[in-house]
């Protein structure tokens, strides 16, 4: 295993990593996208870096973090981590004596193994923001898995369809839907009852306007109130802003819903590749009545098919939470969604539940104050 630095920027690199990608037998998700470290960097500082795998001289793999105190975590406030692999293409190359194709999940964790120690070598040369090129060697591929121990003074965070590392916590599922070839087929995939209420949200004048990031300030006066009626913190103005302004490979739109002059829902649409999900959704108390929510996903479906997307996510919720009980009914797949960790994993709900009630009494513009500081280190 050779490791290199690579100063190529993001007109170079990432171009040509989602070229791979999109040429790959392997799925994606939001998380593969290259543009999001540079994005959640400008919002918080947080330092990042981007890992490519190479194997006999092809490009096999991809892995993506940014690291929040002493932590490396792929990926903060997103609903997917970043690693992927072409396995179809890995497996064309490798001789592993017996023909045995190698699965993804322990593709997976032995890359996980490697980035730790890339990790490592990363903080040994204090490198920053970097893109590391690591060129594997067969016996990197077919060694033996060990448990991944390693130094203590790295700890890697990661979200995966797998188990990958000693500590994991699998109570998150994804819910996606697979899209069809046009609107009239994918209209008749849904449930008599989903269309029902889709029908009725429009005849209740619910008015859909769909824009770019001119439109950020409105989505966020709904998103950070209906944050406020849960009790919860929300993320910063500027991390929308950047994301609406900096987001590139795939369409970053915003859905609004409007009633009487008033919004009351919003949501952001991201895709990658053929890959769209709902990354953020808010609806008020006074739409909820009027299925604004049906209405939203409705149209957010709709603008995945247009960009030829060929699976939407709900994105990921508790299992069996109510929630997950609505994304239920609209007939998607669900996938276990594990954050897996070097280090024990704590649970940050407990600050949520002890909060929850006092946010809700407090104004929303003193309790807006601490997004920053609260998104910087709860994710």
């Amino acid at each position: 295993m050779k490791i290199s630095f690579s100063e190529d920027g993001a007109k170079v690199y990432f171009p040509r990593w989602v070229e791979v990608m999109e040429h790959s037998a392997s799925g994606v998700t939001i998380g593969n996208n290259p543009m999001l470290p540079g994005i959640m960097h400008k919002t918080w500082g947080w330092p990042q870096v981007h890992i490519a795998f190479m194997f006999k001289g092809i490009p096999i793999g991809y892995f993506q973090a940014l690291k929040i105190n002493r932590s490396w975590v792929s990926l903060p406030h997103f609903d997917h981590g970043g690693i992927w692999v072409d396995l179809k293409k890995l497996n064309e190359l490798i001789s592993n004596g017996e023909g045995i194709p190698v699965s993804e999940q322990r593709t997976c964790q032995l890359l996980i193994n490697i980035i730790h120690h890339v990790l490592t070598k990363i903080e040994d040369q204090k490198v920053q923001n970097g893109q590391m090129i690591v060129a594997l060697e067969e016996d990197d591929l077919i060694k033996p898995l060990e448990p991944l121990t390693g130094n203590r003074s790295i700890v890697l965070k990661c979200r995966s369809k797998f188990p990958l590392l000693m500590h994991n916590n699998p109570n998150k599922v994804l819910s996606t839907l697979n899209l069809q070839d046009s609107l009239e087929a994918h209209w008749e995939i849904f449930a008599a009852n989903v269309r029902r209420k889709i029908r009725k949200a429009y005849k209740k004048d619910i008015q859909i306007i769909v824009g770019g990031a001119e439109l950020t300030k409105q989505f966020y006066g709904v998103y950070r109130k209906n944050i406020h009626q849960l009790g919860s913190f929300g993320l910063p103005l500027r991390f929308f802003s950047n994301l609406m302004e900096g987001y590139n490979f795939g369409i970053a739109k915003i859905i609004l819903a409007k009633y009487n002059g008033k919004y009351v829902g919003s949501a952001i649409l991201l895709s990658f590749l053929d890959y769209a999900e709902n990354a953020w959704f808010a609806s008020l108390k006074e739409g909820n009545n009027r299925y604004v929510t049906y209405a939203l996903h409705n149209e957010m479906m709709k603008l995945a098919i247009k960009n030829r997307c060929s699976v939407y996510s709900f994105g990921r919720s508790t299992r069996d939470s109510g929630v997950h009980k609505y994304k239920k009914q609209w007939g998607v797949s669900d996938e276990v969604l594990y954050f897996n960790s070097t280090s024990a994993i704590t649970d940050s709900n407990t600050l949520y539940r002890i909060a929850k009630p006092v946010i809700k009494i407090l104004p929303q513009g003193v309790i807006s104050i601490f997004d920053g500081p609260v998104s910087r280190i709860i994710y």
